[in-house]
């Protein structure tokens, strides 16, 4: 999830910063730009806010580890009901016939480290981050939206997406868990990917989130400098199996990063 969320802020932070810097240097480009994103009534919000700009100005690219980017989405009928039952118990646990719980085991290789986790990082210890619960329902409904919205931004010329480009997904036209829809959503993220820099670095056989959907990432991304890196055996959570190999891939790739400014 914090991948997908990364992806979507690089993809929000990059475009202010190109719609401002066009309309630092050439106004015209900019209303040619608007025009050709939305229709009149929206231009207007679709220009950066000037207390945003400074921060975004000096966004630089994206490091994504085991991002969220596909996912299997039901069938159209039984996300229509997901959605509505997301609406009316946000806070509900989804019930076992619905979606499984995560294994420790796809996480962490390390029996010290799930137990550490299972005792001491779970939901009401103090301090704890992890969850450790069924999911809920507004969290189900929440991240098959992202995923739509950002599947949406990686279709091809041909209008071609990934696994979830398509009627039975939930970017299949309709609106998402809060309302705004792939469509709406184009008014802050733009319709395709921006080509801000990235590097995906994700275990080829991670169980939690799919491999698959960092080399759509990589595939599609216009970026100049794009990479993705295999960790073979860190599983989903590689900040806690791999952090010394994510330190040296993410400084490695800051250093192209100003490589290529210079």
């Amino acid at each position: 999830m914090g991948g997908c969320m990364a992806l979507l802020f690089s993809q929000h932070a990059w475009r202010t910063k190109r719609l401002a810097t066009e309309s630092d240097n050439a106004p015209a480009a900019r209303s040619k730009a608007a025009a050709q994103e939305g229709t009149a009534q929206t231009r207007g919000s679709m220009q950066p806010r000037q207390q945003n700009v400074t921060c975004y100005r000096g966004f630089s690219g994206c490091v994504a580890v085991a991002p969220m980017v596909t996912v299997d989405t039901p069938a159209a009928h039984v996300l229509a009901i997901m959605k509505v039952v997301a609406r009316l118990f946000p806070l509900r646990a989804l019930p076992s016939f619905v979606s499984s719980e995560l294994s420790d085991e796809a996480t962490w290789k390390d029996p010290a480290t799930i137990a550490w986790h299972i005792n001491f990082d779970s939901w009401g210890c103090p301090g704890g981050l992890g969850w450790g619960r069924p999911m809920r329902w507004g969290s189900a409904a929440a991240l098959i939206e992202m995923s739509a919205v950002l599947c949406s931004l990686l279709r091809d010329t041909n209008g071609n997406g990934g696994d979830n480009d398509s009627s039975d997904s939930g970017g299949g036209g309709g609106s998402g868990s809060s309302g705004m829809g792939v469509e709406g959503c184009a008014l802050n993220f733009g319709r395709s990917l921006e080509p801000f820099p990235v590097l995906l670095i994700h275990d080829p056989k991670d169980q939690i989130t799919q491999y698959k959907g960092s080399k759509l990432v990589l595939d599609r991304s216009r970026a100049r400098l794009k990479e993705l890196v295999d960790v073979h055996g860190g599983m989903h959570d590689l900040m806690c199996t791999s952090s010394r190999l994510i330190a040296d891939a993410t400084l490695a790739f800051v250093d192209k990063a100003e490589n290529q400014k210079a």
